[in-house]
């Protein structure tokens, strides 16, 4: 269906820079692939930067027999693959990228690998790059396959930037993979180099999209017409969030300087429990007996988190409604808004939660400050 709607078989265009580029699947003709992979590649690689009319010849007859049995077509069921080729419109090759799978004889599917990618320096810094890896991922989920896997020399950091990048990552090394290298004085000889293998989920989403669509999502949430309410969502969980952190710097202060892992434990544990008990989060901060309770309660960070919970909760409420027992029946008085309701609290929402969340991150921070400067000066050499 995808390929139908376009209205041609393997064949998509883009507009790369200032030129209109097309991406197709090759089947038949090899050669100005082959050329152009021996240019954008084996050049490069090679030991003066620049080939011999010799070199050139014997890579590019070396390259097309390799993309012809890789890529050409096939008459077996067990292996696909497919050869993408970015041209201009002119036609000159600038990009290609091949992607390949084979099923074991007991008919297991294998995973596909993509190699054989490079563009020409004319093409570089405009995203084709990443469009052909695009394109094999998407003719690897055609396939039914949810991974994909590549091979990368180690020292080509570019290329593992790349890859890193667009989601990549290291599963395997070998110590000496077998490659080429074209040598100064004509010659072209075999070498070892240790060699990366890397792979991707193809279920995950491109991780080069992340950081824009977080954008996207957060600008939306702001500008939609709840937007103070999608406010307070976020600034409720955030305050979640900088509880559990301000509560595990505590737990890292106390393991900086406890004599052992137990006594770190239990007074983690004290700490943790007396702060929920004393907050609000199980006792009323009404009910604590005056001086000197009320007073260490403040101490703890889960007083401000439950203040910037209980202000995020029920800033957008609308509809509250006070009911009372008077003389055995049942007085309902309202409604009143959240703020309202926690202004009789002495909490303004929006100063509050403002003033709560800084003291969190504060509080967070001082702990974890104290913890370094106690590895330091306490246990730097035995904790």
């Amino acid at each position: 269906l995808r390929r139908g709607v376009l209205g041609r078989v393997g064949c998509r265009a883009q507009r790369v820079g200032a030129q209109s580029l097309e991406v197709s699947e090759e089947r038949d003709d090899f050669g100005a692939a082959a050329t152009h992979f021996v240019e954008a590649f084996w050049a490069e690689k090679a030991e003066a930067r620049i080939l011999t009319r010799e070199q050139r010849r014997r890579l590019q007859r070396e390259q097309l027999d390799e993309f012809r049995r890789r890529y050409g077509r096939s008459s077996s069921r067990r292996r696909r693959s497919t050869l993408f080729v970015a041209r201009d419109a002119s036609g000159a090759t600038l990009g290609c990228a091949g992607v390949e799978v084979e099923e074991s004889p007991l008919g297991e599917p294998g995973t596909p690998v993509m190699s054989n990618l490079a563009v020409a320096t004319s093409g570089r810094r405009r995203g084709l790059a990443k469009r052909l890896v695009r394109e094999c991922e998407r003719q690897t989920r055609d396939w039914g396959h949810l991974n994909l896997a590549l091979v990368v020399e180690e020292r080509n950091h570019k290329a593992r930037n790349l890859y890193s990048k667009l989601g990549y990552r290291v599963v395997s090394r070998e110590e000496a993979a077998t490659t080429l290298l074209p040598l100064a004085d004509g010659r072209i000889v075999p070498e070892t180099t240790p060699a990366l293998t890397m792979r991707r989920n193809l279920l995950l989403p491109p991780i080069d999209l992340l950081p824009a669509s977080a954008a996207l999502a957060l600008v939306a949430s702001v500008l939609s017409r709840n937007c103070k309410t999608r406010l307070h969502k976020i600034g409720f969980v955030a305050a979640a969030v900088q509880l559990h952190y301000a509560l595990a710097a505590i737990g890292r202060a106390i393991g900086a300087v406890a004599p052992r892992d137990g006594v770190c434990s239990g007074c983690s544990a004290l700490v943790l429990l007396f702060s929920l008990l004393l907050c609000g989060f199980f006792v009323s901060p009404k009910d604590l007996p005056n001086p000197p309770w009320k007073q260490i309660a403040r101490i703890f960070p889960a007083s401000y988190a439950y203040e910037a919970l209980i202000a995020h909760m029920f800033a957008d409420v609308e509809n509250l409604f006070i009911i009372s027992n008077v003389g055995g029946a049942d007085v309902r008085e309202g409604p009143f808004t959240g703020t309202t309701i926690l202004s009789c609290f002495g909490l303004d929402n929006a100063h509050t939660a403002l003033n709560k969340h800084v003291a969190l991150a504060v509080f967070g921070v001082v702990a974890d400050v104290l913890t370094f400067l106690a590895f330091e000066l306490f246990a730097r050499e035995t904790r």
